[in-house]
C-alpha cells in the first residue's frame, strides 16, 4: 500500500512539472510570435540603446557639424541643415580630395527611410570613391 501512494505522489509531481514546462513553452512560443509580428519592439530597443538621450528623430544633428580631410584623403562637409520642418534634415558632401573647385562627376545618394539603427556616417563614402575612381 505504501508503494502505491509513493508512486502516486511521484506521478503527481512529474505531472505538475510537465504542466509547468508546457505552460512555459507555450509562453515562450507566444512571445516569439508576438515579437516577430511586431518588429517595432526590437527596433525601439535598438534605437534606445544607440541614441540614448538624443532620440532617432531630432532637429539637431547627432554629430558635431564640421568639415575637414578624412584619413583616406577625402574631404567631407557634414551635417549641413537643409530644412527645419522635418527632423533629421541634414546632408553631407564628400569630395574625393580637398580640391573643391575641380569639375567632376557627381553622385547623389538618397535614402528614403528604413534606417532603424546606425547612421549616415559611413553610408556613401565607398560608393563615392568607386564612382569617382571608375570615371
Amino acid at each position: 500500500m505504501v508503494e502505491k501512494s509513493t508512486k502516486s505522489k511521484a506521478f503527481k509531481v512529474i505531472k505538475v512539472i510537465g504542466i509547468i514546462i508546457g505552460i512555459i513553452g507555450i509562453l515562450i512560443i507566444g512571445l516569439y510570435f508576438y515579437i516577430t509580428t511586431h518588429p517595432q519592439i526590437i527596433v525601439g530597443v535598438i534605437q534606445n540603446a544607440m541614441y540614448q538621450d538624443a532620440g532617432p528623430n531630432s532637429f539637431e544633428p547627432i554629430y558635431t557639424p564640421g568639415e575637414g580631410e578624412k584619413a583616406d584623403g577625402q574631404y567631407k562637409i557634414n551635417d549641413i541643415a537643409y530644412g527645419t520642418e522635418y527632423p533629421n534634415s541634414f546632408l553631407g558632401i564628400t569630395y574625393p580630395d580637398s580640391n573643391r573647385e575641380e569639375d567632376r562627376p557627381t553622385l547623389f545618394y538618397f535614402h528614403g527611410g528604413g534606417f532603424f539603427g546606425g547612421s549616415k556616417k559611413n553610408a556613401c563614402w565607398k560608393l563615392c570613391k568607386r564612382f569617382y575612381l571608375s570615371k
